[in-house]
């Protein structure tokens, strides 16, 4: 199996859109597969455009697409080229004198020029400042549904480049959401060996046990390298708590390194274990350095190691055996009613519906998001109405198997029309079933793939079933119960692999299971659930002659590079980074700004400020045009660590900083503050005038900013200032002082004004909870 050289050793296996930057590879790679993916092809048709455009200065750059929302997908079409910019960029660079004033409309338009015109994509359009958009041809969509459909569902399966996986959970005892680990796990195990990966579970023999042991002795309670310590055991920890499970996972790392020869190991395992896994692989990396370590010498291809964390509850179980009591009172008798003929035609039981239902519950959720059913979340979920369920999909199924026993048998396969209207957005979506899988194997999310069956049956709905019998309908409607069985086998939602719920539960003892972190990585990492890194404004200025005023769009993110958020406040992201976005504008939602301006942030994407640790990762990526978009400016694109260890280090519980970043076409400020132990407060304002005031409504006024954390315990100033534009009157002028004490609660504070009045109040949360 064909690979490119890869250094990060830590990260996922190679994706596609790298591969193709190797067209060796890539022949090599869709020759050994039989088939190619909408992406690889749509990739390399819009590469020979580029390369064949301003040469020889885009050589090596590469085409970026991505797919468009449906919001945007009929705006523009059904794909974007966005890397525009960039190709802006890299032209100015290479010749300032011939591009320096050229603008992106114009690359853009030699682009077009040169695009080699073929069967899949329509066209291409200009949206914006020179952006590129395009749709797949609905003719050339039917050809390849129905050559998916003749060479089977392996004619769908994503190509992963990866030979041999290893899946399984670390040594230590740890896990107290054994159902949710357990479904996670046998999910992506199941995507894989779908996309052609040999997976298997890691093992542990004497022998590396011994070398392990030898090569990372344990010390009164710590375990090292050489001289470097690597990890502690807890005090007071379990019994179970042992060195041996540290050597028992460097053993086991060292199997799937040079015994199992594994091109990608994963190991599932709750997220607060990040740091302990990661500091095993991290020691890993180093085993083929050591002559007396290496079972092979001349074996040095190292294997990706990646870590599939996920959210824990603390009380699965016990909300379980709540949901299964309920099941076996009430919700067995009405399991008929909820699911009726859907779940008969599917021979499904009872018990089966209901496990089913469950487990899909916990695979659409965010692996970084709890999730534990309640009674009440239970009843949503057997209303198949409500959406994204599982008894949504079963009826989905059902009425496109319908739809196919209606209809006559002709040849679908000689069928050679074209999709037009909502039939070609469903085609398209078919088609997209393979760049999600991929995407759901390569950074180890599943939910994706739930997300994708309920669009496509939402979609079917909406597009297909309403539609008058066609030989295209009966084709998409052939191809999307193909992709909906292989989906809901994926995902372990069929009878074949519903084993019982009861099969996972434990014996309960009355109370809840203790979470308990047995063993963690040396240094420590600080996280402190209620420190917090908020960010305030930002300075912009653009250095280019002549650029005044402009419009502003990208994003301005922060992340804390060490683990999980708290309280799942954020998105995350494909490596399991979780994002707050303080700015995120796309170039169809810029803003206006002026050069050498301040940007005050509102609420940042989370609603709460970021919780930190030892580091924090800023990204920047933020470009301008000017008023007309004749010209275009990336004027940031960058992802900074910052570095937080002497702040935790030192005496001072509060620090502010600025972030700045400098370009070659500007440069950006951004003003940020560091507490230790903070408090969340939610900011309101009621405004309430006298009768001859009428200039603002009665009611509660809209904030720029709502949200926003203050130092606990320690005094901060609230000042009220209000002022009449047109006489400069000063209505309000008022300044107060409070301690911010957690268990404050609410503050109330009473601004009187020149016929008029407000109510700020302030409401006080720990931990996500109101103090109240």
């Amino acid at each position: 199996m064909p690979r490119l050289p890869s250094k990060r050793s830590t990260e996922n296996p190679t994706t596609t859109e790298e591969v193709i930057k190797d067209p060796t590879t890539t022949k090599e790679v869709i020759k050994k597969f039989g088939r190619s993916m909408l992406s690889i092809d749509i990739t390399l048709q819009l590469n020979a455009s580029l390369q064949n455009s301003f040469r020889p200065y885009l050589k090596d750059e590469l085409c970026v697409c991505k797919r468009l929302d449906e919001g945007r997908l009929k705006k523009y079409g059904d794909y974007l080229c966005c890397n525009i910019l960039r190709i802006c960029e890299i032209l100015r660079s290479q010749d300032p004198n011939r591009f320096r004033h050229t603008s992106p409309k114009t690359i853009a338009k030699e682009i077009m020029v040169n695009f080699v015109k073929s069967d899949m994509i329509r066209g291409l359009t200009l949206v914006d400042i020179g952006f590129l958009a395009f749709k797949i041809n609905g003719e050339w969509m039917v050809e390849r549904i129905q050559k998916n459909l003749k060479d089977g569902i392996v004619a769908w399966a994503p190509m992963v480049c990866a030979k041999r996986a290893i899946v399984d959970f670390p040594a230590q005892d740890i896990d107290v959401d054994g159902v949710r680990s357990c479904y996670i796990r046998d999910t992506f195990v199941r995507m894989l060996e779908y996309s052609g990966v040999e997976v298997s579970g890691k093992i542990c023999n004497d022998q590396s046990l011994l070398k392990v042991k030898k090569y990372f002795p344990e010390e009164q309670g710590t375990i090292r390298k050489k001289e470097e310590l690597l990890f502690v055991i807890k005090e007071k920890a379990s019994h179970n708590a042992h060195a041996n499970y540290v050597h028992e996972d460097l053993a086991s790392l060292w199997c799937g390194i040079y015994e199992q020869k594994a091109d990608w190991i994963v190991y599932v395992t709750p997220v607060r274990q990040r740091d302990y896994i990661r500091k095993c692989f991290t020691a890993a990396k180093d085993y083929y350095e050591f002559e007396d370590f290496a079972a092979d010498r001349d074996f040095k291809k190292h294997p990706t190691m990646s870590y599939l964390g996920y959210r824990t509850s603390g009380d699965e179980q016990a909300k379980l055996f709540r949901l299964w009591g309920a099941f076996q009172s009430y919700y067995k008798e009405a399991c008929d009613s909820y699911v009726g003929e859907a779940m008969m035609a599917s021979v499904y039981s009872r018990e089966q519906v209901f496990e089913c239902l469950i487990k899909y519950a916990y695979l659409k959720t965010h692996k970084y998001s709890e999730c534990a059913l309640d009674v009440q979340g239970l009843r949503e979920e057997m209303r198949f109405t409500q959406g994204n369920n599982f008894l949504h999909l079963l009826e989905a199924r059902k009425k496109i198997c319908s739809v196919i026993e209606d209809s006559s048998s002709r040849d679908l396969l000689k069928l050679n029309k074209t999709f037009v209207g909502k039939e070609r957005e469903f085609g398209l979506l078919l088609l997209q079933f393979t760049e999600v899988m991929e995407e759901a194997c390569l950074t180890l999310m599943p939910h994706l793939l739930c997300e994708y069956l309920f669009s496509l049956s939402k979609n079917f709905t909406s597009y297909i079933l309403e539609a008058q019998p066609s030989e295209t309908r009966v084709l998409l409607c052939k191809a999307a119960e193909v992709v909906m069985e292989k989906g809901f086998d994926l995902l372990g939602i069929t009878p074949k692999f519903s084993k019982g719920l009861t099969s996972y539960l434990r014996p309960q003892t009355g109370k809840a299971m203790a979470i308990r972190d047995h063993y963690i990585s040396y240094p420590v990492s600080r996280q402190n659930p209620s420190s917090r890194f908020e960010l305030f404004s930002m300075f912009i200025s653009v250095a280019r002659n002549g650029f005044e005023m402009g419009e502003l769009f990208g994003s301005v993110t922060v992340s804390d590079t060490c683990g999980l958020l708290s309280h799942g406040w954020c998105k995350v992201d494909a490596k399991g980074c979780g994002h707050v976005a303080h700015f995120n504008h796309d170039f169809d939602n810029s803003i206006g700004i002026r050069d050498t301006c301040f940007l005050p942030f509102g609420n940042p994407g989370s609603r709460h400020s970021v919780a930190f640790s030892d580091s924090i990762k800023m990204g920047v990526h933020l470009s301008v045009t000017t008023k007309k978009k004749d010209a275009c400016y990336q004027l940031c694109s960058c992802d900074h660590d910052i570095e937080l260890g002497d702040f935790w280090d030192g005496t001072e519980s509060v620090k502010r900083n600025t972030f700045s970043t400098r370009g070659i076409n500007g440069c950006v400020s951004i003003f940020y503050i560091l507490i230790k132990d903070a408090v969340d407060t939610s900011w309101s304002l009621w405004y309430e005038p006298e009768p001859t005031m009428c200039k603002l409504e009665k009611g509660y006024q809209k904030l720029r900013r709502s949200t926003v954390a203050v130092p606990a315990n320690e005094t901060f100033k609230i000042r009220a200032f209000l002022q009449d534009d047109d006489s400069r009157e000063v209505i309000v002028d008022e300044t107060s002082k409070y301690v911010a004490i957690p268990k404050a609660g609410s503050i109330e504070m009473l601004i009187k004004g020149k016929n008029c009045y407000f109510k700020l109040i302030v409401d006080l949360t720990v931990d996500g909870k109101n103090c109240g």
